[in-house]
């Protein structure tokens, strides 16, 4: 037997703020239930996973716009199955760009800590900002 939540039951359960939920309703990423006059919202018990799923999701560089697509993709669907692995293909490429980036700015800033610890050092906060901008541009 399934029972329905407020709300404010929903945001806790699933550990994210009532505009979130209001959000999410807006993004048509959870449906918004009817309210009976001058009543509360009653929200089904999977509105909760539904609503951890997506925090999942974003936790793994998923935007609300792909959350959505992995969401309407239902079981049994032609080409579901193939949609959900292009998806992850593209977020692997994307993560393994953004993992490339990150390493240069690593780089960066060691090359700018090497040149501090040399014994005549930075003099100024010119001379910092010359070394942050030859990084940069040689990045």
């Amino acid at each position: 037997m399934s029972k329905n939540i407020t709300t404010g039951q929903l945001a806790r359960l699933a550990g994210v703020n009532i505009e979130t939920i209001r959000y999410y309703e807006r993004r048509k990423l959870i449906d918004e239930p009817p309210r009976p006059y001058g009543g509360y919202r009653y929200y089904p018990e999977h509105a909760v996973t539904q609503i951890r799923f997506i925090k999942s999701a974003q936790r793994l560089g998923f935007d609300l716009k792909e959350v959505g697509i992995l969401m309407s993709i239902r079981s049994g669907r032609p080409g579901g199955y193939e949609s959900v692995r292009n998806i992850l293909r593209a977020k692997i490429q994307a993560t393994n760009a953004e993992l490339r980036t990150l390493k240069t700015r690593r780089l960066a800033l060691q090359k700018i800590l090497t040149r501090m610890r040399e014994p005549r050092g930075v003099p100024d906060m010119h001379a910092l900002y010359g070394l942050i901008t030859k990084s940069f541009i040689n990045a």
